[in-house]
């Protein structure tokens, strides 16, 4: 009995597969004086639904029958809810889930989602690629075809190595089967559908970038604070300072690695960050990848100084090869500034005092800025250095290397070297 309702269900399917390749705009309902309301038999075709995945997840192999205990936890289940292991399998299943969706409908990262009126080939295969409606449900016929499909095929994927599964995925006390899979792709299609709406809708696409580009500038940092961290132990041994209380990722200088939005072409934002480094007028720039640094003008120019030079001792600390990872060229002394106010306090010494003064009672900087200048300087650095000179009776060449006049009013920054390896 269960042979022959696989082999209706087969059938069904192969028919809506045809349907929708035929008429891939088919609605499962109708506008009525201006409400939608469910075609008839709509209800019938539901119930239906719900019967064939109680079915196909009554297969012994596809519900994994045996493979967990009955007090497993369900990956299915909200994920706050879940342990530690559980939602490592839910992530695991979730990123096989999301790579073959990609896969199936030849859609990468970043890249546009096609109508679905557009059929798309694999000139090397002839395979059509699958394109999901976004303007449908999740429920959709069209869609819930492509979910069984990227279900199926990752099935087979993991069916090829039950033996050797990961310790997680074979974990007893976590349930997954293939309606996981499916449900998992139900997912997908939700969070694509935002990135398909983010593409058909301009505020959203500028909000979505405007986002990621604060991600990365915010990667870039944490990477920067993290190197220079580990130039600290030889600071200390050259300037008998330790710095590593006043490197923060917060405080670190922003780059970019594109012009502003301001009508400047990539290629001429290009071209001069290349003058920028000496580079003749006719210098071929394809290939070649800046990061312009943009000032941060609350911060003082002796922090940006103490920044170059663990900079430099920590590029001082690679061999070769790891100096042959960091092709960028970070461009320096262009007139680009962008007021982020940190959210870490920084120490007296570290902010433009006369920045400071001018903005501390602006309306919009106001609460931000209501500790600044209240934090005491840490041993060996502004004014603890200056009484630190003093008590060692250290020579005034050296004491005044920091005296507060000489504060300017813009930041150094982590590096002025033109040099071929840059940090990032």
């Amino acid at each position: 009995m269960r042979e022959d309702q696989r082999e209706h269900y087969k059938q069904t399917d192969d028919r809506l597969a045809h349907l929708e390749g035929s008429h891939p705009h088919r609605q499962t309902s109708s506008a009525t004086r201006g409400c939608t309301t469910q075609r008839r038999g709509a209800s019938n075709v539901a119930r239906r639904r719900r019967r064939r995945d109680a079915c196909e997840e009554g297969n012994d192999a596809e519900s994994r029958a045996g493979q967990f205990d009955h007090d497993a936890e369900d990956v299915t289940g909200a994920r706050g809810k879940l342990s530690a292991t559980a939602r490592e399998v839910r992530a695991d299943l979730k990123h096989m889930i999301t790579t073959k969706f990609r896969h199936v409908c030849n859609v990468s990262e970043g890249k546009m989602w096609p109508s679905p009126d557009d059929e798309r080939k694999n000139e090397t295969t002839g395979e059509i690629y699958l394109t999901p409606n976004f303007e449908a449900t999740v429920n959709d016929d069209h869609n819930r075809v492509i979910f069984k499909k990227i279900a199926h095929l990752v099935w087979e994927e993991l069916g090829v190595s039950f033996t050797t599964l990961s310790d997680s995925l074979s974990n007893r006390k976590v349930k997954w089967n293939k309606q996981s899979l499916f449900t998992f792709a139900k997912d997908t299609y939700r969070g694509f559908k935002e990135e398909w709406k983010a593409q058909n809708d301009r505020e959203k696409a500028a909000a979505k970038n405007n986002n990621q580009q604060k991600n990365r500038w915010s990667q870039r940092r944490k990477e920067k604070a993290d190197r220079l961290t580990t130039a600290c132990p030889k600071y200390f041994e050259l300037h008998g300072a330790d710095p590593i209380n006043i490197i923060h990722a917060d405080h670190m200088s922003d780059e970019a690695s594109g012009p502003e939005d301001d009508g400047e072409s990539v290629d001429e934002w290009r071209i001069k960050m290349g003058r920028e480094k000496g580079f003749p007028a006719d210098t071929d720039m394809d290939g070649m990848v800046f990061m312009e640094v943009i000032k941060n003008p609350w911060r003082s120019q002796e922090l940006g100084d103490i920044y170059h030079k663990l900079f430099q001792l920590w590029k001082a600390s690679l061999n070769t090869k790891q100096r042959k990872r960091f092709r960028t060229m970070r461009v320096e002394g262009t007139d680009r500034v962008l007021l982020r106010i940190p959210d870490y306090t920084p120490y007296n010494f570290g902010i433009d005092t006369e920045w400071l003064e001018e903005n501390k009672n602006h309306p919009e900087y106001q609460a931000q800025l209501k500790e600044w200048g209240a934090w005491a300087d840490p041993p060996g650095f502004g004014s603890a250095k200056n009484e630190e000179c003093i008590a060692e009776g250290s020579s005034r060449q050296d004491c005044e290397e920091v005296q507060p006049e000489d504060m300017g009013n813009t930041a150094g920054d982590e590096s002025t070297d033109n040099g071929g390896a840059e940090c990032h």
